[in-house]
C-alpha cells in the first residue's frame, strides 16, 4: 500500500475544520492545572494532527495586525505606536521573516512513515491492552497477565484522589472504577494524552477524610508544583523548537 496516497488529504475543508483550537488562557492566568492541560493539548495536537490554532493568548489584535502589515513585515519599517492601555505603548519592528512554504515529499517522508508506524504501534498496544483487560476481569493474576505482555509488573501503591504524581487520565479512570468486592480486584484501562493505553488494578478502596483548610492549600500547592514541572518541560521543549524553526526572539518577561 502506498501510505502517502492512503494518508493524502481528500477534503481540505474537513481537515481545516478538524484542526484543534487550544485555549492557552488557563496557563497564562496561572490557573491550577492550567499549564499541564495546555501542554497536554499541545502535545496531542502536535502528535496526532500536526497543526493547531491558539486562542486565549491575550495578544492585542492591533499588535497582530501591525506585525503583519506590509510596511512592517516587508519594508522593515517601525510600526506606528500601538496603545495597549494603562499608559502602555508598543512599537514593532521585524528584523527577520521566513516565508511559509509547503514542504516537499522528500522532506516529510521520514516523518510521515514514523507517524504511520507510531499509529500502528498504538493500535496494536490498545488491542493487546483490551485483551489483557479481559483476562484480568476473568480472574487472571495481575503479574501473570503483565508478564504475558512482556512487561515488568509495577508495584502496588496507594494513591489519593488529589494526588498529582500520576497522569490525570489515569487518576480519573482509577477513581471512576467500581469498588472491589471481597478479595476480587477491579481491573480497568485508561488512555493517556499521548494515546498510549495504561492498565491498572484496584485491590482496595478506603474512604478518605477531608483535610483541614491548611492541608488543602498545601496539597493544592504541591499538586500545582508537580503539574507545573511536567508541563513546563513540555512547553520549554516546544518553545525551543519554535524559536529554532521560526527564527523568533523570545520575550522572557512574558513567561515570568
Amino acid at each position: 500500500m502506498n501510505i502517502f496516497k492512503a494518508q493524502a488529504v481528500k477534503d481540505p475543508d474537513q481537515i481545516a475544520g478538524a484542526i484543534p483550537v487550544i485555549d492557552v488562557g488557563p496557563a497564562f492566568r496561572g490557573e491550577p492545572g492550567g499549564l499541564e492541560a495546555v501542554a497536554a493539548a499541545v502535545r496531542r495536537a502536535s502528535e496526532h494532527v500536526g497543526f493547531f490554532y491558539v486562542a486565549g493568548h491575550g495578544v492585542d489584535p492591533a499588535v497582530i495586525d501591525a506585525a503583519f502589515a506590509n510596511d512592517v513585515l516587508i519594508d522593515r519599517q517601525n510600526s506606528q505606536p500601538i496603545s495597549l492601555g494603562d499608559d502602555r505603548v508598543v512599537v514593532l519592528r521585524v528584523t527577520s521573516h521566513s516565508e511559509s512554504r509547503q514542504q516537499t515529499l522528500a522532506e516529510v517522508r521520514t516523518a510521515v512513515e514514523a507517524e504511520v508506524r507510531a499509529e500502528s504501534a498504538r493500535a496494536a498496544a490498545t488491542a493487546a491492552a483490551d485483551k489483557a483487560l479481559k483476562q484480568l476481569r476473568d480472574g487472571a493474576a495481575w503479574a501473570e497477565v503483565v508478564r504475558g505482555l512482556g512487561l515488568t509488573p509495577a508495584g502496588q501503591v496507594t494513591v489519593e484522589r488529589r494526588s498529582g504524581e500520576y497522569p490525570p487520565e489515569l487518576m480519573t479512570a482509577v477513581f471512576a472504577a467500581t469498588a472491589p468486592v471481597g478479595e476480587k480486584p477491579t481491573a480497568g484501562k485508561a488512555a493517556l494524552a499521548s494515546g498510549d493505553p495504561v492498565l491498572f488494578v484496584v485491590n482496595a478502596r478506603r474512604a478518605g477524610s477531608s483535610p483541614a483548610a491548611g492541608a488543602q492549600d498545601e496539597l493544592a500547592a504541591r499538586q500545582r508544583a508537580v503539574s507545573g514541572r511536567t508541563a513546563a518541560s513540555e512547553v520549554a521543549a516546544y518553545m525551543t523548537q519554535l524559536e529554532r524553526d521560526a527564527k523568533i526572539k523570545r520575550n522572557d518577561k512574558a513567561f515570568e
